[in-house]
């Protein structure tokens, strides 16, 4: 499923479609497309039932696109997905700088959490909890908080001094940028357990990778090309960075448990695969224009959008 904005057709200025699309992931063929409102976020998809919010929370069957509920939500944020913790699912609801908890088989409102006077940035889940967060602004601190999927109460508040990304939840472990420092707090108590300063521009926030062992991303200092950064994702200490063959550009990652996957500055537009042990791109893709999402990868296909002109497309790449 990948949220898009498809170009106008003929002379018209308004584009011919805002929404989701959903593809066969072996084909690239439509097998259906929900029409909403944008900015819409990245879809979360649970068993046969896919959560996305646009001005509206939908709950839309994976196998037709049809409405099984929707909730007036406001707004969420662009990458930002709703998050489904033990049959609630969680979304923004900037209106009211809160976070909402809805029932995932009905949609009605469970809780509604607010947070501090900034409005949320992100939004993510663990196993068993849910994480936000809110910037600092000139004259209060923004916060990182756990909520109970269940109540919505707060489980602990930690105190952020500096704008902020979305939370990516690992093991034992939030990570998030805080500034320009990646930063590591324990998810038990919400101690901060390690912070690692990064080149990295202001305005954004590098994409965060992860597993139990190495937290990857982006080195952005302003130059024309980037640098992938690999840490331990226990300690923060670097492994390496790289790769030292090949441009990289600053845009979405992925990975699994042998490569990290970043888009090269090549001319024409290439995925590479990085070796996670020295940070040495391995592999390479062709792609029919410049990527506009990360590669989303199973064990044996990976799919990435990409754009030529301005027409998107759907890649599917094979061992």
């Amino acid at each position: 499923m990948i949220p898009v904005q498809l170009p106008p057709e003929g002379e018209s200025s308004e584009p011919s479609f805002e929404g989701l699309l959903a593809l066969d992931s072996a084909s690239g063929v439509e097998q259906w497309r929900f029409a909403y409102d944008k900015p819409f976020t990245t879809p979360t998809v649970v068993g046969e039932t896919v959560f996305v919010q646009g001005a509206t929370t939908y709950a839309l069957d994976r196998n037709d696109g049809s409405v099984f509920w929707e909730y007036r939500s406001g707004y969420g944020y662009a990458g930002t997905a709703p998050v489904f913790v033990d049959g609630v699912v969680a979304v923004i609801a900037a209106r009211s700088r809160s976070i909402v908890g809805l029932d995932a088989q009905t949609g009605k409102q469970l809780w509604s959490t607010p947070l501090a006077r900034e409005y949320p940035v992100g939004i993510a889940s663990g196993s068993e909890n849910v994480y936000a967060c809110t910037p600092a602004s000139d004259d209060a601190a923004g916060e990182l908080v756990r909520i109970n999927p269940t109540s919505g109460d707060f489980e602990w508040r930690s105190e952020i001094s500096d704008n902020v990304s979305t939370p990516v939840v690992g093991a034992s472990r939030v990570y998030l940028w805080v500034g320009r420092q990646l930063v590591a707090f324990d998810k038990a108590t919400g101690e901060q357990v390690w912070a690692e300063s990064i080149p990295t521009a202001t305005h954004i926030h590098p994409n965060i990778a992860l597993d139990e062992e190495q937290c990857i991303t982006f080195s952005d200092d302003g130059r024309e090309h980037s640098t992938v950064i690999a840490l331990d994702a226990t300690t923060g200490d670097r492994q390496w960075s790289g790769p030292q063959t090949d441009n990289i550009e600053f845009g979405p990652l992925a990975m699994n448990g042998t490569h990290v996957y970043a888009p090269l500055s090549e001319e024409p537009h290439k995925i590479g695969a990085i070796d996670r042990t020295n940070g040495e791109v391995v592999d390479r893709w062709a792609l029919p224009g410049h990527p506009l999402t990360g590669i989303t990868i199973d064990a044996k296909t990976g799919v990435v959008v990409t754009q030529e002109d301005t027409t998107p497309s759907v890649t599917i790449l094979t061992e």
